[in-house]
């Protein structure tokens, strides 16, 4: 995927797992499992970056979770 290659070097591990679903208030919901333990502010600006590519990519109405 474009948005999981070109957003972070934590999301290029071949362990990095996403999925792309609708949450129930209709937005897009992009969920990112990394291949290590991201603390507070590794989380945060995976997120940015992930934002900041979907935004790119004319997306404006989702959220994002990033868990291991």
């Amino acid at each position: 995927s474009e948005v999981a290659t070109m957003a972070s070097p934590a999301l290029l591990e071949s362990e990095t797992n996403y999925s792309l679903n609708e949450g129930a208030d209709g937005k897009t919901v992009l969920t990112v499992e990394t291949h290590a333990q991201l603390d507070e502010e590794e989380s945060d600006l995976v997120a940015e970056d992930i934002a900041n590519k979907l935004f790119d990519l004319g997306y404006n109405n989702f959220d994002i979770e990033v868990s291991v």
